[in-house]
């Protein structure tokens, strides 16, 4: 059975098998009367799906939460089944879609409904695309840009629009969320840079609903010719924080402004106007030449020694000091010898020649065209070296050895070789040691000491280091001594003591105390000022009393000979020509044959022996070897 039903006389027909089987014959019919062409074969051409009309959004801003509806209108609305309008707004990238579904109408336009997300930002919203969708599915898609994309049976066709969809904006207002970026009133440095590497404060005010600001800055050194960046980053609500890497003019090319929501605004010098994170555009003025910073080099990190011919500076500096090719100055007074060197390496070995046995200011200074650094200096007399000892028996085979420390560019942690002998005057195979500075800052000096191979440190803390790394302090205020040395009993009371020369040439002695410490020191002799070698050499002149020796600027070597009561009996001649070496030193027997020994390492890096004598004189010399130069 067929019944009529719905406004477009539709025939339904009463069940589903008879309509297939309608379906069947009428196909199966068709068929035969096209093949012998008494009927054309029918073509399927699908109907265009509805066609936009206009759009009208709310007369009245939308409050975000709260519900509204759009009308829209359409052509040919007989199939249409759904249909949404959705706006955008690119802050806080808000979007909002508005449906409709519903049967067969008047082409009138008809509501579309949709409740705006509280989370909308305000402002106005623009149609972004308006879909119709058929209830068969075919669709068009209109785009705010003209682009019209219609799907019909499945297949796809691209055209475009000419409806005003910019003109069908949404308006919202009333919202309570923050999609906007703080305003800088106010910025400038708390104090004026001038150093690289010193941190200064930046200091802001800024307005923003939502909370604390927080403010980064972004440099660019110039001159451009090495690339060098430097960033200001907040430290409170009111500050931030900067620091220069390398001296030059620092250019701030960005400053950003930012709240706790994540809206921020950037400063452009070029279009003098803010940018928020959401690309609105907002006039401002900056008083970005105030924030332009001429900075000068940093002081220099400068380790300042003395070798036997010169004043040695180790520079270290950072790699932008480097890459900006920072100039020092190094300067020598009051002998005026002055050097200026641009460093190829982060660390540097410099050397000044300055006169023996004269006390002279050493001052470095880094130099730029932006200015020059503050200086940094130091007061050293250049004398034999005391970065190499004798000392007792530090491999505990009952015969001396030689400490000598390295003197590579980094001298806050040396190496020492221990240069064990054979007893015959010639050496085993070196081994290193690696405790053989103080541990505070300025050069350490070696000297020989007691309990048997230990070594004593001298730096501004007196330390004796033993041979298994162990030690211990014997005090402070050593570094203005001219000479330290010890190990040997000078008071007779059969404990070791210390000898020392003050800056001022007053003799010291330090008597030992049980337990390895010292007593108080005492003057016991003035006038030692002049002397530039100065040794504990033991029992030289064969009394069974320890004496000392000293060399003067003319080269004269003079045997002080101890009384074993921490005096003396009187001086004796060692000779002349020591003024030539690099080194001398107490080398205690050297040679095995019960007499103490002197050595001796030239400029060009010999060790020579003095053997002595057991009279206070010298059998002769024997060169134990070369290179030992690279230690001074």
């Amino acid at each position: 059975m067929a019944t009529w039903s719905g406004p477009s006389g539709r025939l339904n027909v009463g069940s589903p098998r008879r309509r297939a089987r309608s379906t069947y014959v009428a196909v199966v019919a068709a068929t035969v009367l096209a093949s012998i062409g008494l009927v054309a074969a029918p073509a399927h051409a699908a109907a265009p799906p509805p066609v936009l009309v206009s759009v009208t959004p709310p007369s009245a801003a939308v409050t975000p939460g709260a519900a509204y509806s759009a009308d829209f209108a359409v052509a040919d609305r007989a199939s249409l089944g759904t249909a949404e309008l959705t706006w955008y707004n690119p802050v806080g990238r808000s979007r909002t879609v508005a449906q409709w579904s519903g049967d067969a109408g008047a082409p009138a336009p008809v509501p579309a409904k949709a409740t705006l997300p509280a989370s909308s930002a305000n402002g106005s919203y623009m149609l972004e695309s308006v879909t119709l969708r058929e209830k068969d599915g075919d669709t068009a898609r209109y785009y705010y840009n003209g682009v019209l994309v219609v799907t019909t049976g499945g297949a796809t066709t691209t055209t475009t629009h000419g409806l005003p969809m910019s003109a069908w904006t949404l308006s919202v207002a009333g919202g309570t969320a923050d999609y906007d970026a703080p305003h800088l009133t106010s910025i400038g440095y708390a104090t004026t840079p001038t150093t690289a590497g010193t941190e200064y404060t930046v200091t802001f005010a800024a307005t923003d609903a939502s909370g604390p600001v927080s403010l980064t800055m972004w440099f660019e050194r110039s001159p451009g010719s090495v690339t060098l960046k430097a960033g200001a980053h907040a430290s409170g609500p009111t500050t931030s924080t900067v620091s220069f890497p390398a001296w030059g003019t620092w250019i701030p090319t960005t400053i950003r402004v930012s709240d706790t929501k994540g809206n921020y605004a950037d400063w452009e010098p070029s279009s003098s106007a803010w940018v928020d994170s959401w690309g609105r555009r907002t006039s401002g003025i900056v008083a970005y030449d105030a924030l332009t910073a001429v900075v000068k080099p940093a002081a220099p990190a400068a380790r300042i020694d003395a070798t036997p011919s010169a004043a040695r500076v180790i520079l270290s500096q950072t790699l932008e000091a480097k890459e900006v090719g920072t100039s020092y100055t190094i300067t020598a007074m009051p002998s005026g010898a002055t050097r200026q060197v641009v460093p190829a390496a982060l660390q540097s070995d410099v050397r000044l020649a300055i006169p023996r046995g004269v006390p002279q200011t050493i001052t470095v200074t880094a130099t730029s065209s932006a200015g020059n650094s503050s200086s940094v200096s130091r007061v050293v007399t250049s004398l034999p070296s005391r970065s190499i000892a004798v000392v007792s028996d530090a491999t505990r085979d009952g015969l001396p050895d030689i400490f000598a420390k390295s003197l590579d560019v980094y001298p806050w942690s040396p190496t020492c070789w221990v240069y064990p002998t054979n007893g015959k005057g010639t050496f085993r195979t070196p081994l290193q040691f690696d405790y053989c500075d103080a541990p505070q800052v300025g050069p350490s000096e070696l000297a020989d000491y007691w309990p048997p191979g230990s070594l004593l440190l001298v730096d501004n803390v007196l330390t004796v280091r033993y041979a298994n790394g162990g030690g211990h302090n014997l005090g402070s205020g050593w570094g203005t001594m001219r000479f330290v040395d010890g190990a040997r009993d000078f008071s007779g009371d059969g404990l070791p003591d210390i000898l020392a020369v003050t800056a001022t040439g007053d003799l010291r002695l330090y008597r030992g105390k049980p337990g390895g410490q010292i007593q108080p020191g005492v003057v016991i002799n003035r006038g030692w000022g002049a002397f530039h070698t100065f040794m504990a050499v033991g029992d030289f002149d064969g009394d069974h009393k320890n004496d000392l020796a000293a060399s003067d600027a003319s080269g004269r070597m003079t045997l002080f000979r101890g009384n074993g009561a921490g005096g003396f009996l009187g001086t004796r001649s060692l000779g002349a020509g020591w003024q030539s070496f690099g080194a001398v030193i107490a080398a205690r027997d050297f040679d095995g044959d019960g007499k103490q020994d002197l050595a001796a390492i030239t400029m060009t890096g010999q060790l020579i022996l003095y053997r002595g004598n057991g009279a206070g004189g010298f059998l002769g010399t024997r060169s134990l070897g070369y290179g030992w130069h690279k230690f001074f």
